[in-house]
């Protein structure tokens, strides 16, 4: 997504809410980067908080589950039962979790009759207790409420790259009250006739992908994140002169504070995680 205001500009690139983070992007040759950040939804939810006047700080998915975890009861009737006693902090992450995505699809608990029984005790159980740190559907709820008491935003257009109903049941409601419009639809770069052409053509047309690598693209799976992690540091030691011309993508950050941990065993440069990782020992 792109948010552009009078001040500036706003980009915020789709992705899902619990792999959404801020970081900063080059301004193209000739562009303002006057008030510009790039980021998932978190961004944006951010920037609409701001401007209505809203406490923006958004609590540590460690502080949630540390929450959840003490408001947990042991009742053996509940379907997790068996997976709190066994581990108590994994479970209540993951309740954590399937809470989060239910809230942010608008669910309203209606009939819990009609689900299974694991939703069922979501939704009368201590699962769904009111924790003090708000979940992403709670600061939504409190914009939502914020622009039906008459507050406005200031004049701006906002780019998505994915369609509005690609989002949220919530975040749509939130995004039908900006001005938006549609991104330029993503083109192709890779030469024709290449492995990674195909790749590309069938991730921006959501085909089915039958990757058979060659020269332009290389592909590599494993079950393991220590192996990943292990192979992809050897793979850049092996051409250390190609470094800078290198993009890593991590699924998620303490896969990055691994690899960061592999590359540094090989004297190679890190991505360097600091921030993350002090906030990470900040909740322990």
């Amino acid at each position: 997504m792109r948010l552009v205001t009078p001040a500036g500009t706003l980009r915020v690139q789709g992705s899902p809410p619990d792999q959404a983070h801020a970081r900063t992007d080059p301004t193209p040759l000739g562009q303002t980067s006057v008030n510009c950040w790039v980021g998932g939804p978190e961004t944006l939810l951010g920037w609409l908080e701001t401007q209505l006047g809203l406490a923006a700080t958004a609590p540590l998915a460690c502080q949630r589950i540390t929450e959840l975890v003490r408001a947990l009861p042991d009742e053996p009737a509940l379907a997790f039962a068996d997976s709190l006693r066994c581990d108590r902090w994994r479970a209540a992450a993951e309740l954590l979790r399937r809470r989060d995505e239910l809230e942010l699809a608008d669910w309203s608990q209606g009939d819990p009759q009609q689900f299974p029984a694991i939703a069922r005790d979501l939704c009368a159980g201590p699962a769904m207790v009111e924790l003090k740190f708000p979940s992403e559907a709670a600061r939504l709820h409190a914009v939502l409420a914020a622009l039906a008491s008459g507050q406005t935003l200031p004049a701006h257009v906002c780019t998505l790259d994915e369609g509005i109903a690609r989002r949220p049941a919530l975040w749509q409601c939130v995004l039908r009250q900006l001005n938006v419009v549609a991104a330029a639809p993503s083109r192709c770069l890779a030469p024709e006739g290449t492995a990674l052409r195909e790749a590309q053509e069938c991730l921006l047309h959501e085909h089915e992908m039958t990757l058979a690598p060659d020269q332009s693209v290389r592909w590599a799976a494993t079950r393991s994140d220590a192996a990943a992690c292990e192979l992809v540091a050897q793979v850049l030691g092996n051409d250390p002169e190609e470094l800078s011309g290198g993009v890593i993508y991590c699924d998620d950050d303490a896969l990055a504070i691994r690899l960061d941990a592999c590359l540094a065993r090989r004297r190679l440069p890190t991505m360097g995680p600091l921030p993350l990782i002090r906030s990470i020992s900040s909740c322990r």
